[in-house]
């Protein structure tokens, strides 16, 4: 899963947990939240704010498999750039996660990191 086209948030009020990350404006349209209400307590977490946060998480970490468990026999065959690429692919969706992971703890929630999707 690339996220690649998403675009960074600007807003300079963001609590300092978030910052500029490349998920914030993308989380923040998913929960129908603008960061400068989360940052002013306007927004209360409910389960219509952290159920799509969970899904979003669910496939970032679901998202991590096709990388990580195909990375390290590449490196061993001799496919040093193609397993790199690979390894690289599977750090991006940790940081992604764990992006997600803060800003539901921010909200209160518990992130749920049990629930994967199928392969």
């Amino acid at each position: 899963m690339s996220l690649s086209g998403i675009a960074t948030s600007d807003n300079s009020n963001a609590p300092p947990a978030l910052g500029k990350t490349r998920l914030s404006g993308t989380i923040n349209n998913a929960i129908g939240c603008p960061e400068s209400n989360i940052r002013e307590q306007h927004c209360k977490p409910t389960k219509r704010l952290l159920t799509p946060l969970n899904q979003i998480l669910k496939n970032e970490l679901t998202a991590i498999n096709p990388y990580f468990l195909p990375a390290k026999p590449a490196q061993k065959r001799g496919m040093e750039k193609r397993g790199g690429h690979m390894q690289h692919e599977c750090i991006d969706e940790m940081k992604n996660a764990d992006e997600l992971m803060d800003r539901g703890l921010f909200l209160e929630g518990s992130p749920n990191v049990s629930n994967l999707d199928r392969l």
